[in-house]
């Protein structure tokens, strides 16, 4: 449709300027009206279709969000464009019909578990739908003790091949409990090649987290070991992501004995204790009850100056406080655990 716009154009044709003459004339558009049928007035069809400027409440590209597009606004007669995430206001990881503009460390997916496009990460980004699948729900998640952003995802794997993601965005998330969804192997002609390497009854998946802010990914460690089992609900305290110690202090050597790390905790039936040492030297890792027993030693060894880590798999204790105490020389560190069955 082309509007002539201007006095000029209305008076030539016959149409007192200044009160909108004939509206029925207006309408087809070649009267000198312009798009609010306004004779000689100065509104326009902007980028996102809609009629703004002149006498109109709209101003120019009113209903663009920040990734460029023309969502729905009331009262408005935009056109409906949903983001990626099925809102009508985009953010940078919704912005639709543009994988290209994911951010960084982060791929399009035309079809994500469901019916919207998304922005994924990299390596969370090859998952298949399967028939089969089960749900990891995780009360808390987080990297070494900080919990997770909302921009941050957690993805399942089964040996190398990723089985499931989830966005940590607790308020797209059932009570704000997340759960990743896990698939498994389906051995039918339709699925099968599609389902190759996913999850069979009594393997358990292994969990990363990626952090969005550093576009880096983390092994994860789950408070709990439960197997895959298709169509349950498989809850999970928690998961902490593990930083590699030199990435925290730049692989520098450390200038104290610590304990700088216990996780996850509360744990079941694993935990990771992460310790430093600045000088070799001899060293005692203890586990004591919380009575003051001693019932197992982790580490009774003598050590190079650095950073160093150990598992404590207390699947053979009960639930309970217990207690990690570090010794070298006149030096000693006691730290609390918590085991949850």
């Amino acid at each position: 449709m082309t509007f002539l716009y201007g006095q000029d154009a209305c008076v030539a044709n016959g149409i007192p300027y200044g009160n909108g003459g004939n509206l029925s004339d207006c309408e087809d558009g070649t009267t000198g009206c312009d798009c609010n049928d306004d004779c000689g007035g100065s509104a326009f069809l902007d980028d996102c279709g809609n009629c703004v400027g002149g006498n109109t409440i709209y101003a120019y590209n009113h209903f663009m969000d920040e990734c460029g597009v023309c969502g729905y606004e009331t009262p408005g007669p935009g056109p409906n464009v949903p983001c990626w995430d099925g809102s009508l206001v985009c953010d940078a990881s919704d912005c639709p019909f543009n994988p290209g503009a994911c951010p960084s460390g982060t791929v399009g997916m035309a079809y994500y578990l469901g019916d919207n496009n998304i922005c994924v990460p990299t390596d969370f980004s090859s998952v298949n739908q399967s028939t089969k699948e089960a749900h990891y729900p995780f009360d808390s998640v987080s990297i070494n003790g900080e919990q997770v952003d909302a921009d941050d995802w957690v993805g399942a794997f089964n040996e190398n091949v990723c089985v499931g993601a989830k966005k940590w965005d607790t308020s797209q998330c059932n009570s704000g409990i997340c759960n990743v969804p896990v698939m498994g192997f389906n051995n039918s002609d339709l699925e099968g090649e599609a389902t190759s390497g996913y999850m069979m009854y009594g393997e358990s998946p292994s969990f990363k987290i990626f952090d969005a802010s550093e576009n880096t990914y983390y092994d994860a460690v789950a408070s709990e070991d439960i197997p895959w089992e298709n169509q349950q609900i498989l809850s999970i305290a928690s998961l902490n992501g593990i930083i590699n110690p030199l990435s925290i202090y730049d692989g520098t050597l450390p200038d104290t004995y610590s304990i700088y790390n216990i996780y996850p905790n509360p744990f079941n039936p694993t935990t990771y204790i992460d310790y430093s040492l600045p000088e070799n030297a001899s060293i005692e890792l203890f586990v004591y009850n919380i009575h003051g027993r001693h019932i197992q030693t982790l580490v009774q060894d003598f050590q190079t100056a650095g950073y160093h880590s150990i598992n404590w798999n207390a699947q053979n204790y009960p639930s309970g406080i217990y207690l990690i105490r570090l010794e070298s020389g006149k030096y000693s560190e006691t730290q609390k655990v918590v085991l949850i069955k």
